[in-house]
């Protein structure tokens, strides 16, 4: 049987996000495993000629793209406010919908036909536990993971008779570079309401993929694996 640890020789796998953070973490897990990583290319991922020309190149410098990996999300920290529903304007709740919208649409589109063709393939969707764990304050990201969520699933029944698997991570908070800044307060808080009394690291995201994305998950398509220590059991 196939182990996290390896069974990605020869394969190429593109990450989208590998530039820091969970990507840069799921790339270095892919790689460590034998794959040939394909991280290095910058790309819009809500641009869907841009996603196409990604995949073209990697095609081209690395071979086809057995397993993509959509870390990105088409925003930043600072693009999702905490603001009450009744505050939130309707152009704000649209751009980040549809940004986040755009990073699962376009890249994995990019890589389908290719995946069919070749009757073979892995997909993993890095998304959050806010789309079943509700926030106040963030309606707008809550409904996009949701909706993210949902065509995880409707992809994975659609896919599977073409031997494409489609599977989706959710963690909760991951320190990353990208939200060091957060008070310290915020950062204790949520370790506290973990069953594991601590905060979720990018590695941690990057052991779940590993194992969605490889030959010891063959047998799983359409699953929601939640890698949040055990916060929203609680």
């Amino acid at each position: 049987m196939t182990t996290p640890n390896g069974g990605y020789e020869g394969r190429v796998a593109l990450v989208t996000g590998g530039s820091d953070g969970i990507g840069a973490a799921t790339a270095r897990r892919l790689a460590a495993a034998g794959a040939a990583r394909a991280v290095a290319v910058k790309a819009d991922v809500t641009d869907a000629a841009a996603c196409r020309d990604l995949v073209a190149r990697v095609g081209a410098e690395l071979g086809p793209v057995d397993v993509l990996v959509a870390v990105a999300s088409g925003l930043y920290v600072h693009d999702v406010p905490v603001v009450p529903f009744p505050d939130t304007d309707w152009e704000s709740a649209e751009r980040i919908v549809g940004r986040r919208l755009k990073a699962f649409h376009f890249p994995v589109a990019a890589v389908l036909p290719g995946m069919y063709e070749r009757g073979s393939g892995s997909i993993v969707v890095v998304g959050s536990t806010l789309s079943r764990v509700p926030a106040a304050g963030m309606v707008p990201i809550s409904m996009a993971h949701a909706a993210v969520d949902a065509g995880v699933r409707a992809l994975a029944r659609e896919a599977g008779p073409r031997g494409v698997r489609v599977n989706a991570v959710a963690p909760n908070f991951i320190l990353t570079p990208a939200n060091e800044f957060l008070p310290e307060a915020f950062k204790a808080m949520v370790a506290e309401r973990s069953a594991l009394g601590r905060n979720g690291r990018a590695e941690d995201v990057a052991e779940a993929v590993a194992f969605l994305a490889g030959d010891a998950a063959s047998y799983l398509t359409g699953a929601y694996l939640v890698a949040d220590g055990g916060t929203s059991m609680l």
